[in-house]
């Protein structure tokens, strides 16, 4: 429906507000708020690890349940690459990852398994089936259940001080085993100990990892970070309280 038409006498207002053209809005990077959390060890023994690397499998169970009540979904990386393809929609999410491929891990994994909950667990590949750790049968699990395996590495080296050759080994080969072991494109990369530099973040895109996360405290991003994203580290002994402070509006 057309507008009346404006009374030639009524004086002319000047517009306060400057619209953007469709072609600059478009070219606005995306800015992500799908905070990635990061565990290492999920275990009542909290005194064996120190409180920096391990967590209670009831405060994990107590996260789970603030997501739910809240309505936020969890997520992984591959949501987040469908999300900038288009094929889906951004959701109010967060992303849980697990370090290592610790043998705990596995019962994190049932938990979120238990509440219809995913996650990405990161493995370092030669450590696999030693004491401590999971077994690739519990791995493939893991990917049945829905859950993302990323990589960690071989042997979850220092990448900065790497030379090249322990660098693309690090990198390429430990995708390279996963994919071949699991059947499954592999898209994300934890950086050991967080270290990185141009030089890995550059090897990181050269392997073809699309994405790669940091120790850098921060829960946004955009599509420029991809390769190193930041990430909210739980220490113990968070629960309930640590999520409404991070995830509350």
């Amino acid at each position: 429906e057309n507008p009346p038409a404006k009374v030639a006498s009524e004086p002319a207002v000047k517009a306060e507000i400057e619209v953007l053209a469709p072609s600059a809005v478009s070219s606005l990077p995306m800015t992500f708020d799908i905070p990635i959390i990061t565990y290492h060890h999920i275990t009542d023994d909290v005194a064996r690890y120190g409180e920096s690397l391990a967590l209670p499998l009831v405060n994990l169970e107590v996260q789970l349940q603030y997501l739910i009540e809240q309505g936020i979904t969890t997520s992984t990386f591959r949501d987040l690459s469908k999300i900038m393809e288009g094929t889906q929609k951004a959701r109010r999410a967060v992303i849980l990852t697990f370090d290592d491929g610790y043998r705990d891990a596995y019962e994190a994994a049932e938990l979120l398994r238990k509440h219809n909950q995913v996650g990405v667990f990161f493995i370092i590949t030669d450590k696999l089936g030693t004491s401590g750790y999971m077994s690739w049968d519990q791995v493939k699990d893991l990917r049945d259940w829905g859950m993302e395996i990323g990589s960690h590495g071989i042997v979850s080296a220092d990448l900065v001080q790497s030379n090249d050759f322990y660098l693309s080994d690090e990198l390429e080969r430990s995708k390279r085993i996963i994919e071949q072991k699991l059947g499954v494109e592999v898209l994300s990369f934890a950086y050991p100990a967080g270290r990185h530099d141009d030089r890995v973040v550059q090897a990181a895109s050269k392997a073809g990892y699309r994405f790669a996360r940091t120790t850098e405290s921060g829960s946004k991003y955009t599509e420029a970070d991809f390769l190193s994203l930041p990430t909210l580290r739980v220490f113990f002994p968070a629960g309930r309280k640590q999520f409404e402070a991070w995830l509350g509006e």
